[in-house]
């Protein structure tokens, strides 16, 4: 009987689908805005580019006279199409650098592109939930404080009268704010910070308190823009039509090995009106 080898091209398939998975992990243990939103991924079957989700106009009761006909609601369907499209981050690793590093370069690249891809889902989101409505009633607030541009408790209120207005749930309201508003965050009395809930309910990735109702959501995303979004849960969605594939093609011009990481994904604001979603406010320094 001939002896049989076992060799890397016997487990090179699993190798990547074992990388991929690696990034994968990365990816949800780094995303942040992801659990806010509601997740769609269930109807990103094979064949589709968009996914299309109903939505219905808002029916009201109306009180029945004697001898009169009852009037009929007219009830209508639109759709909010999410698009979905393939996003990825691409390395390209050189023999002698690889060879020659003193960390685990590969290692650390995995983790990196994870946390890369996980970025890039909550870009997407956040492009989404910073799309509220500027008409019937305006979505788009200024900060109180205009010369200082930070939030305060007037935002923060007036914020929540708006999405009572539009009847938002009152369970699942979030406020994203960037880094440099939770100073002034955490100087307002009542200001719940997450270490001191009292309680040992899960924390999602980035909640650092809890204000008025809303779960409050430190994001690096925000950050350029100086913006406060606060949302319900259905304000925004998304979905992942293909998770993470990672894949390693050897380039012998450069003798190198490129290394993708890619996935097939969308995300889409929800319940629009005339512009904009219903169902978030934007707080921001308007120009």
């Amino acid at each position: 009987m001939a002896h049989e080898y076992f060799g890397e091209t016997d487990v090179a398939n699993v190798q990547m689908t074992l990388i991929a998975n690696l990034v994968q992990e990365q990816l949800v243990e780094s995303v942040r805005l992801a659990p806010t939103v509601l997740d769609y991924s269930a109807l990103a079957v094979p064949g589709l580019e968009a996914v299309n989700i109903p939505r219905g106009s808002d029916l009201s009761a109306a009180a029945k006279s004697e001898d009169t006909a009852i009037n009929v609601s007219h009830f209508t369907y639109a759709a909010d199409s999410l698009t979905l499209g393939q996003r990825y981050v691409a390395v390209d690793v050189d023999d002698i650098a690889r060879v020659q590093s003193n960390i685990p370069i590969m290692q650390d690249l995995i983790s990196r592109m994870g946390v890369a891809l996980a970025d890039d889902l909550d870009t997407l989101i956040y492009t989404q939930l910073k799309n509220c409505s500027s008409a019937s009633p305006d979505h788009l607030v200024d900060y109180t404080d205009g010369t200082n541009n930070d939030i305060e408790v007037a935002d923060i209120t007036n914020a929540r009268k708006l999405l009572n207005i539009q009847k938002v749930p009152q369970m699942d309201r979030f406020m994203l704010i960037p880094p440099t508003q939770e100073n002034y965050l955490l100087n307002i009395d009542s200001f719940v910070e997450a270490d001191k809930y009292g309680s040992r309910e899960a924390l999602m990735n980035g909640e650092i308190g809890r204000l008025f109702g809303f779960k409050v959501i430190m994001s690096n995303v925000a950050e350029s823009d100086n913006y406060c979004v606060f949302y319900h849960k259905s304000h925004a969605c998304y979905a992942i039509q293909e998770g993470v594939k990672f894949e390693r093609d050897r380039v012998l011009t450069s003798l190198s090995d490129l290394n993708v990481a890619s996935y097939i994904v969308g995300a889409k604001v929800l319940d629009i009106g005339t512009t904009g979603g219903k169902r978030g406010v934007r707080v921001y320094a308007a120009a």
